[in-house]
């Protein structure tokens, strides 16, 4: 099992190098501190949390 963590800071600004972050390293368990979003579904519906397989 793969796991990673990441304190973003931002989901709003930083939420294309998390999207990278996750194809890069493809976890299977991610764990975001600090996203301090607004605005909470629409920064979500951007994550596919389905998983191939």
């Amino acid at each position: 099992m793969r796991l990673a963590s990441c304190s973003i800071n931002s989901i709003d600004l930083r939420k294309d190098r998390a999207l990278g972050f996750l194809d890069q390293l493809q976890p299977d368990v991610l764990c975001l501190q600090q996203i301090k979003v607004a605005e909470y579904a629409p920064v979500v519906a951007d994550f596919d949390l389905s998983r191939p397989g």
